[in-house]
């Protein structure tokens, strides 16, 4: 590890309510960083496959904090600006369909997609809206929410019995220990550039998924020859 980073580590701990954390870091609950948007509650009848934005939803929610953007669904109906969410913004399951609580307070980052950067989130998620730098506190409290200690948190503040909701206090109520913000900006960096790669990794992984079900048909049926095929991938960049 570079001195410039492990300079930034205490070299002692001291007790907390959280038992061992190291020296000169705080506690506090998420409540003091953040606020929590619920959005709407939209009408079938406005969801469409083309028309309006595109409204991040629970089946946009994979658990382990994957974020699925093929089920992405667009919204035509009327909506305010609090329901609105930009790429990069932090979004949270508040709703599981399912027993196991995957994906009741999973949380997601959300990517550009189709060339947007604008969309609506449903009302079964929560958007993270933080009191302080976004951009410091985004990847941090992101992996927050897949700790183990949150996992339980989440389960045990559930309400419902075939549907489950987490209410807006089991995410606020939260006491996570909090790191000096040069450590804190240090960590967004480094991990922002590997969120950049893994981006550029995903967009490459669907260009060639496209790409395969364009070919193989015509491939198959003889209406292209391999020549043909190589020419068009070379025109696409592949």
């Amino acid at each position: 590890m570079p001195d410039e980073i492990s300079d930034l580590f205490p070299d002692s701990f001291e007790d907390s309510e959280l038992g061992e954390i190291p020296r000169g870091w705080e506690m506090e609950t998420l409540g003091e960083l953040l606020d929590v948007d619920k959005d709407v509650s939209y009408k079938g009848d406005f969801l469409s496959d083309t028309e309006g934005l595109p409204m991040v939803n629970l089946g946009c929610f994979a658990g382990g904090g994957a974020f699925r953007a093929e089920k992405m669904k667009f919204y035509a109906g009327e909506y305010r600006e609090r329901h609105l969410a930009s790429a990069g913004d932090l979004l949270v399951a508040n709703t599981d369909m399912m027993q196991n609580r995957v994906i009741l307070g999973a949380p997601i980052i959300v990517h550009p997609w189709r060339g947007r950067d604008e969309f609506l989130f449903s009302h079964h998620t929560f958007a993270i809206r933080f009191r302080r730098s976004k951009s410091a506190f985004t990847r941090f409290i992101y992996f927050t929410l897949l700790k183990p200690s949150f996992r339980q948190v989440a389960a045990g503040h559930a309400t419902g019995t075939t549907v489950l909701a987490l209410p807006k206090d089991g995410i606020t109520d939260y006491l996570t220990v909090i790191p000096p913000a040069g450590l804190l900006n240090v960590f967004a960096a480094k991990v922002e550039a590997l969120y950049q790669k893994c981006q550029a990794f995903t967009e490459q992984s669907e260009l060639l998924a496209k790409t395969r079900d364009a070919l193989l048909p015509k491939l198959i049926s003889g209406e292209l020859r391999i020549p043909d095929a190589e020419k068009m991938l070379e025109e696409v960049g592949v």
